[in-house]
């Protein structure tokens, strides 16, 4: 088996945030996303809010970066996720995840962070569909 050249997935408006980082990255059959935060992709900025607000946004941009990649929730096997207050958040954690993911459930791992004024960030590997194995030019967003 060879490893194909890597395939960038990049965020139009990220550098205003001042983050080196390509929101996914392709290698062979799978997609590894950066870790996605309240980000608003309309205005490019960051949107922190309450737990929900900021859990929901963080999930869409998930699936923005995985449909940008040839892939979708359903082609997720691994979710890590970073929460700065785990002990009260966790349990509405849970409820969002199952919103977005249904059984049977990726791998995951849940984490207490220090997100610099966020309350979660998430970052995911996820399977690619074999008819979106293209070539290795990068991709934006949209």
């Amino acid at each position: 088996m060879s490893i194909r050249e890597p395939e960038m997935i990049l965020i139009p408006g990220i550098e205003r945030l001042g983050v080196p980082l390509s929101a996914a990255v392709i290698v062979g059959d799978f997609i590894f996303v950066s870790g996605q935060v309240a980000y608003d992709p309309e205005t490019g900025e960051l949107r922190p809010g309450t737990f929900a607000e900021e859990a929901e946004l963080a999930f869409a941009n998930l699936r923005r970066v995985l449909e940008a990649a040839g892939s979708r929730l359903e082609d997720v096997v691994k979710v890590t996720a970073y929460l700065a207050d785990l002990r009260a958040n966790l349990p509405l954690y849970n409820e969002i995840y199952r919103r977005w993911f249904a059984p049977p459930y990726p791998a995951r791992t849940t984490i207490g962070a220090d997100l610099g004024g966020l309350q979660i960030e998430l970052e995911a590997i996820a399977r690619r569909a074999a008819m979106d194995r293209e070539s290795p030019a990068p991709k934006e967003v949209r």
